[in-house]
C-alpha cells in the first residue's frame, strides 16, 4: 500500500503468485517490471504520475494496473507501455485468478469489471456506495465481487455482487469496525475478511453464512492472502 503523504513514500512492489514477475514503484513516477525466471529481463516506463502508490500485476504478467498519487488508474500492456489501455478515476484493482477479470472501483459510486481478453468494459454495478472502497476482491473465477466500503460505512459490513449480471447478492455482516481486507480461498468459496475492530472472519460464500471468527487478532491485520492451497491464510500491516 502507498502513503497518502509525499513526505513519507513507501516502497510499492508487486508479485504475481506463481513468482514468476516482480513490479516496483521507481522514484518520479517510473515502475520497474522484472521477469524473476529469465535473465536480464526487466521493463521500465514512466506511468505519467509523480508517485505511484499502488501496483498490480496481471497473473500472467502481460499487464500491469498503476494507481498514482492523487492521478487517475491506469492500465498498461507490457509489451507497449507508449499509452495505457485506458485510465479511469479509480483508486482500487484487481484481477481474478484466473486472469480473465479486471474489476475496478471508481470514486463516483460503481465498479467497472473489464474482459481482460478484449480488453473492454463487460459491466458497470452501481452499488452506490462510498467512493472507492477501503478492499476489493474477485472471486478466482470471476464471477463474484466482494467489496468495502471504509470508515464511512456505518454497517462495516462485505458486499458480493454478481460480477457477471450486477445483481447484488447480499452482505457480510459482523465487524464492528472499518473493514481492512478481504480475500477469496483460491476455490472460490470461502471469504476472508479482516477489520479494525481486531477480528478476522471467514465466511461461506454460497450461504453467505459465517464459518469461523477470531475476535483477539491484530487490529492492524490487512493484506490478507491465501496460499496457492488454500490451505493457508497470510495477513500483513497497512
Amino acid at each position: 500500500v502507498g502513503s497518502s503523504d509525499p513526505r513519507y513514500p513507501r516502497h510499492i512492489v508487486a508479485l504475481t503468485d506463481d513468482l514468476t514477475s516482480l513490479a516496483e514503484a521507481l522514484p518520479e513516477g517510473e515502475v520497474k517490471v522484472r521477469r524473476l525466471d529469465k535473465e536480464d529481463s526487466s521493463l521500465i516506463f514512466a506511468s505519467g504520475s509523480s508517485r505511484v502508490d499502488r501496483l498490480t500485476l496481471s497473473p500472467d504478467s502481460s499487464t500491469i494496473v498503476t494507481v498514482g498519487f492523487r492521478d487517475d488508474l491506469a492500465w498498461w500492456d507490457l509489451q507497449d507501455t507508449s499509452d495505457p489501455i485506458m485510465r479511469v478515476s479509480a483508486r482500487r484493482a484487481v484481477f481474478s485468478a484466473d486472469g480473465g477479470t479486471l474489476a475496478t472501483v471508481t470514486g463516483d459510486g460503481h465498479s467497472i469489471i473489464w474482459d481482460t481478453a478484449t480488453r473492454r468494459e463487460r459491466l458497470r454495478i452501481e452499488h452506490g456506495g462510498q467512493s472507492f472502497g477501503s478492499s476489493v476482491a474477485v472471486s478466482p473465477d470471476g464471477t463474484v465481487l466482494a467489496l468495502t466500503f471504509g470508515i464511512d460505512d456505518f454497517e462495516n459490513a462485505v458486499s458480493l455482487w454478481n460480477a457477471t449480471t450486477g445483481e447484488h447478492l447480499g452482505t457480510l455482516p459482523g465487524h464492528k469496525q472499518a473493514i481492512w481486507s478481504v480475500a477469496f480461498s483460491p476455490n472460490g468459496r470461502t471469504l476472508a475478511s479482516s477489520s479494525a475492530d481486531g477480528s478476522l472472519r471467514l465466511w461461506n460464500v454460497a450461504s453467505r453464512r459465517e464459518l469461523m471468527s477470531i475476535a483477539e487478532g491484530d487490529s492492524s491485520l490487512a493484506h490478507l492472502h491465501f496460499s496457492p492451497d488454500g490451505s493457508y491464510l497470510v495477513g500483513g500491516t497497512p
